[in-house]
């Protein structure tokens, strides 16, 4: 039996799983330098969580339309212009 490591599919993973760590800790080391900028600007960069928030905060309710016309309905094009036929 083959050995694993001479596998081209296990070295692609490999190659693979090496890339992905390197650009993770360019991704840290350049959040790390924007955070040193931006905390002289009175800002930072916070880790939002995996489908959540940065932060937590209040929900906000969908804005209710007034009374008025119903969404569709058209009426006058504009000041003093007639309805269109």
């Amino acid at each position: 039996m083959p050995d694993a490591k001479a596998d081209p599919l296990v070295k692609a993973v490999e190659a693979l799983l090496a890339e992905k760590e390197s650009v993770a800790a360019r991704e840290a080391e350049l959040i790390s330098a924007l955070n040193a900028v931006l905390g002289r600007m009175g800002y930072r960069v916070v880790r939002r969580e995996e489908g959540g928030r940065a932060t937590p905060g209040r929900r906000h309710r969908r804005r209710r339309r007034g009374p008025g016309r119903p969404p569709g309905v058209r009426g006058r094009r504009g000041p003093g212009r007639p309805p269109k036929p």
